[in-house]
């Protein structure tokens, strides 16, 4: 059985399904771990919810801890389970401990995509705009679906915070292009020069791909090749389009602001190679990077949590507890 959870595949069901057509998932705030930095060692019978382990060494580290790094950083990567409110929280009191410290965060979030960016600023700024036709006109349901209310908290602290929001994803119907013609044939698109996106370097990262290949065929298998690189390529594409914004965003920003906090799922920040390092290639200068993978803890498998750690999923693992949704379900389970 793998221990990757399915819901990790952010975006799978949908591209699998173009693929195959194509021929062959308020801050209440968490309470904080009374643990400090170096203090106690992170391991299989000592997991416990909201605590923060810093990989490398892993040790447990405080919250106010992170912080002060996090203060530190040009972007921060926190990768969530879909859905899950209190991984929602969690980057909630992120953003709120930013501001506390001086900084002006913006955030840019996987939820929405380009197409929805000029709605997506309205919103925020302007706390008279309707919310049901703010999520008409972000294309809410195009892009992303499901209740907004489970990311409307992010929203309300940019708002009350007058931060900036950044709709990161790229437009879903590029990402459809190419899950259903690939990658070259989709560059073709006028809708890709549109967007900005034709003439772009999408790079094939072999180490990008092994992951990401292994873990289609392990939570997706009897696909045939074709449907496999197709939506490949796809998720490559997206990624490669969330680099570009975030980029873009990064170039732009004025004295003091920052750092840019991209909320994404936990697939787009694993081992760096989906988004972090498609920004530092694409940054003109050095840039300061920490990721963050949220994991809900399970009750009796600790296991799930000693692989991440193993294998060095991102810099920091933050333990919180299972979603509404129940645990996410894990390949071969």
């Amino acid at each position: 059985m793998s221990l990757f959870p399915r819901k990790r595949v952010a975006m799978t069901v949908l591209l699998i399904s173009m693929a195959l057509a194509a021929g062959s998932t308020g801050c209440s705030g968490p309470a904080q771990t009374t643990s400090g930095p170096g203090s106690s060692e992170a391991g299989a019978t000592g997991f416990t919810e909201w605590q923060i382990i810093d990989v490398a060494s892993r040790q447990v580290v405080l919250f106010e801890a992170l912080l002060d790094r996090l203060a530190a950083m040009d972007v921060v990567y926190l990768g969530e389970e879909h859905h899950n409110r209190h991984h929602i929280d969690a980057a909630a009191r992120v953003l709120e401990g930013l501001v506390a410290r001086g900084r002006r965060p913006v955030l840019a979030i996987e939820m929405f995509g380009w197409d929805g960016q000029e709605a997506l600023s309205r919103y925020v700024s302007d706390g008279r705009v309707d919310r049901e036709r703010f999520l008409g006109e972000s294309r809410w349901k195009e892009n992303w679906g499901g209740d907004f209310a489970d990311y409307e908290p992010l929203l309300q602290v940019a708002r009350r915070r007058t931060l900036l929001v950044l709709a990161i994803n790229p437009p879903r119907s590029l990402v459809r292009k190419v899950a259903r013609l690939g990658l070259s044939r989709a560059m073709e698109d006028p809708g890709m020069a549109r967007w900005g996106m034709q003439g772009e370097t999408v790079v094939d990262d072999p180490a990008y791909r092994r992951v990401i290949m292994r873990q289609l065929r392990e939570c997706h298998g009897g696909m045939p090749d074709g449907a496999y690189e197709r939506i490949y390529e796809a998720s490559m594409f997206r990624d490669e389009g969330m680099a570009k914004a975030i980029v873009s965003r990064l170039q732009g920003l004025q004295e003091k602001a920052g750092p840019i906090v991209s909320y994404t799922g936990g697939g787009h920040i694993q081992h760096r190679t989906p988004v972090p390092d498609r920004v530092a290639r694409r940054s003109e200068k050095p840039i300061r990077q920490v990721t963050i993978y949220m994991q809900a803890l399970e009750r009796g498998h600790p296991e799930y949590v000693d692989a991440l750690l193993d294998e060095r999923i991102a810099d920091y693992i933050w333990l919180t507890p299972v979603g509404d949704h129940g645990p996410p379900v894990r390949c071969g389970k």
